[in-house]
């Protein structure tokens, strides 16, 4: 989810970057009809809840990632922003497992 001062020109990059994780997330969750405004106000949210400490001091150890996204919609307690979790949640483990492939394989490289 990176995003930084020049993505998105001369808008808003958290702005930006929330427009194309609404488009995420209507594709996850597969709806012919896309998200409700609801579900788009509580993802926008979300979607700036996380990107806050990132915002607050840009360096690469606080820039969010679909996990911490991921999480902040679990807090949310709405039922149709949790189907939208559960639409995420097979990406959020996809990313994990490479992560921690990426990780494992340069710890045994280097040995």
């Amino acid at each position: 989810m990176d995003v930084n001062s020049h993505y998105g020109d001369e808008k808003d990059p958290v702005s930006v970057k929330s427009e194309f994780i609404l488009s995420l997330c209507e594709i996850a969750m597969g709806s012919k009809f896309g998200l409700d405004p609801a579900e788009k106000s509580i993802i926008d949210r979300c979607v700036r809840k996380v990107y806050q400490k990132y915002i607050s001091n840009p360096i690469p150890e606080n820039m969010p990632v679909l996990g911490d996204l991921y999480h902040a919609l679990r807090q949310v307690n709405s039922k149709a922003v949790n189907n939208t979790a559960d639409a995420l949640e097979i990406y959020v483990a996809v990313i994990r497992k490479a992560s921690v492939r990426r990780i494992l394989k340069r710890k045994f490289l280097s040995i």
